[in-house]
């Protein structure tokens, strides 16, 4: 039986969408979960407070981010976890720890999850270690917070084991082939047209704003101005004194 807490959470992590997710977000008995866009799920965000351990947000607490929620919601009331099918084309969307949190959504954030399987004794460490691969081709700049171009990552998570272990990618051509290797007829998808120049003009759209920018920056007094590199309109003494 599923505890009035969990119901509390799955209402939660419905209501904190907008539009609301749908109905079956309130099918909480099921094992399998399957989320579209799960890029939307790449930051943990905060516990909240109010619940043990942050789970369900007091009247008065602040509330537990999607994330977290969801987190909540993954685990089933005998301690396992549904399965989870993560869909996305964009699993590192911005940091390289994106995907490390994604995966911790199933892998409960434990750092061994993947000794027996992978052969990877610390998840953190795992990512850490593919940091420092970016690193030479950035001067050492990189770290798991740090944006990297997806040119980068592709380079790495090419031939790490978690990667192809987790991720199953799919492209047009793959289907297409994959079809016909079945005996059935390539499969249909628009075509994609050449790209149109728009008949754009900045001035039309924001050429009196602009010209309101303009002039407010050549008036003797201007709007916008910072002290630190022009203070003299802000100096109190004498004009005798300024030479000094």
């Amino acid at each position: 039986m599923q505890t009035g807490e969990g119901k509390n959470a799955v209402q939660m992590l419905c209501k904190s969408f907008t539009p609301p997710l749908p109905v079956w977000c309130h099918h909480h008995r099921r094992g399998v979960i399957i989320i579209d866009e799960a890029h939307h799920f790449r930051n943990p965000g905060i516990f909240g407070t109010g619940g043990e351990h942050g789970r369900i947000a007091a009247a008065d607490g602040v509330r537990p981010s999607r994330y977290r929620q969801l987190f909540d919601l993954i685990e089933r009331p005998d301690g396992n976890v549904k399965q989870l099918f993560l869909l996305t084309a964009t699993p590192i969307n911005n940091k390289l720890i994106d995907l490390q949190h994604m995966i911790e959504l199933f892998s409960r954030r434990k750092p061994d999850y993947f000794k027996t399987t992978l052969g990877i004794h610390s998840l953190p460490g795992h990512f850490r270690r593919m940091e420092k691969e970016l690193s030479p081709s950035s001067n050492g700049q990189h770290d798991l917070f740090t944006e990297i171009s997806l040119l980068e990552a592709d380079k790495v998570l090419a031939g790490d084991k978690l990667f192809q272990g987790l991720v199953v990618q799919r492209s047009r051509a793959y289907v297409r082939q994959s079809q016909l290797q079945q005996g059935g007829t390539a499969g249909s998808f628009p075509t994609r047209e050449d790209p149109k120049v728009a008949d754009y003009s900045i001035k039309k759209t924001y050429g009196r704003l602009l010209q309101m920018v303009d002039q407010a920056f050549h008036k003797e007094k201007p709007l916008f101005s910072l002290a630190m590199y022009y203070p003299l309109p802000l100096y109190q003494g004498s004009d005798t004194t300024l030479e000094k």
